[in-house]
């Protein structure tokens, strides 16, 4: 899960995240000692997103942030750019 989505969420549930998390690890590890696991890479990334969720939860300041989404067309975006001139 990307940085922005955790953001949105409560401490409460990234603790809950954290705890899932953590648990999927150890049992990666598990897996991946005893043969079980062949992709190497799903430990590196569950690591990731435990740390990703613990520096959110060590940030004194966190709270949750509200996303909006702001939609544009495409033709607003380019009308609103100046043309160059060409010599």
């Amino acid at each position: 899960m990307k940085i922005q989505e955790l953001r949105t969420k409560t401490k409460e549930e990234l603790t809950k995240r954290l705890e899932k998390k953590r648990q999927e690890y150890d049992e990666i590890i598990f897996d991946i000692k005893t043969a079980q696991e062949t992709n190497y890479s799903s430990k590196g990334k569950l690591q990731k997103e435990i740390a990703r969720i613990m520096t959110l939860l060590n940030d004194n300041k966190y709270e949750p942030v509200k996303v909006e989404k702001k939609i544009e067309k495409k033709s607003e975006k380019t009308e609103s750019k100046p043309k160059k001139e060409t010599k």
